[in-house]
């Protein structure tokens, strides 16, 4: 059996460390640590471009459809760069959530917008201290309350419930 990466994942890899070492300089990496949501547009933009915000997201909603093995070739790079940005809340968190628990409606309105990098969502997720409630409006729902420790919040246009 082998252990090692595939030509596809090496290639992979190395272009996420070559990317992410001229992206992701240690004084660019404090720069927006220091910044709202820790995000900036064009390091998005840029990531978006290679494909990233993708990776795990089925083809049918304009992602890749890759494994949790490309997956963690591109943490482990982003890891290294530390990386600052919701991408673990966006790509790992919210998008996994939509694609699996989602309503077909929510994964066509969703999914392709994350895949593109148009959209940056987190899950809030239940916990013992969460208050929530929502109310019906002739627009859709407002939601009232408080959830705490929701990953990347300030850097997201949306928000999974759950």
């Amino acid at each position: 059996m082998n252990f090692g990466l595939s030509e596809t994942q090496q290639t992979l890899k190395n272009t996420a460390r070559k990317f992410l070492a001229a992206e992701c300089p240690m004084a660019e990496v404090r720069r927006l640590a220091e910044t709202p949501g820790a995000c900036g547009e064009s390091l998005w933009k840029h990531m978006a471009a290679q494909g990233w915000m993708g990776l795990l997201i089925s083809e049918d909603y304009g992602g890749y459809g890759m494994s949790m093995v490309e997956m963690a070739v591109v943490l482990e790079e982003m890891g290294y760069a530390l990386l600052p940005g919701p991408y673990f809340s966006t790509v790992l968190l919210a998008a996994a959530i939509i694609e699996r628990a989602g309503s077909e409606d929510q994964r066509r309105a969703y999914l392709p917008r994350i895949a593109s990098g148009e959209l940056r969502a987190t899950l809030a997720h239940d916990n013992e201290t969460a208050v929530l409630g929502a109310s019906v409006t002739p627009d859709g729902y407002r939601l009232r309350g408080c959830k705490l420790f929701v990953p990347d919040a300030a850097a997201a246009h949306a928000l999974v419930f759950a």
